[in-house]
């Protein structure tokens, strides 16, 4: 009666499941190190400019700061000059960093407490002070400041991702095995 209907094949189902999910595992990979590393080039450029800074190397954080005509030395002093608006920088953390528009928001923290927003232009690398005062919107917002502070962090975003991704692969690969001995068992009753 049931002649013409052919016996499921579970190594092939397995087999299917297994590159369905081996490509949306590559496609979250994929979008992870997009978002993660497509406003790394900018953040360079504020890491070289800050390293300047703080070696008080002013002439050269001028030059990589790529200035328009009316913002002189001077006025360039006067900002992060060791006595300037910025002050003595000792140290700094490059936080998170946004796309938007033309530029990047590069968010840091200099000397620890002081945070500040900077402007990074995506076609010629030029930077400035950002036009914008919030250093974060959307979701972040909703969770507590600590939470929120594990997110803002660069590094420590990268490892959350990362450990993630991981994780979501070794769930998959136990679930895997476990079905795998469940189909050998089927197989030997």
């Amino acid at each position: 009666m049931f002649e013409h209907i052919r016996p499921l094949d579970l190594r092939s189902e397995q087999r299917k499941w297994r590159w369905i999910f081996g490509a949306i595992y590559i496609l979250l990979v994929a979008c992870f190190l997009y978002f993660e590393f497509r406003t790394l080039p900018q953040e360079w450029q504020v890491d070289n400019f800050l390293s300047a800074i703080q070696r008080q190397d002013f002439q050269n954080a001028y030059e990589i700061w790529k200035p328009a005509s009316s913002y002189t030395f001077k006025n360039f002093m006067e900002d992060w000059g060791p006595d300037g608006f910025i002050g003595q920088v000792n140290s700094f953390e490059i936080g998170n960093s946004r796309s938007q528009g033309s530029g990047v928001l590069v968010f840091i923290v200099l000397n620890g407490n002081k945070p500040l927003l900077l402007w990074a232009e995506k076609s010629d690398k030029s930077l400035s002070f950002s036009p914008f005062e919030e250093p974060e919107s959307g979701l972040l917002r909703v969770f507590p400041a600590s939470v929120a502070n594990l997110w803002l962090v660069r590094g420590q975003r990268r490892a959350i991702l990362g450990i993630s991704l991981v994780l979501i692969l070794a769930g998959f690969l136990l679930f895997d095995s476990r079905k795998n001995r469940s189909l050998e068992d089927q197989q030997i009753a």
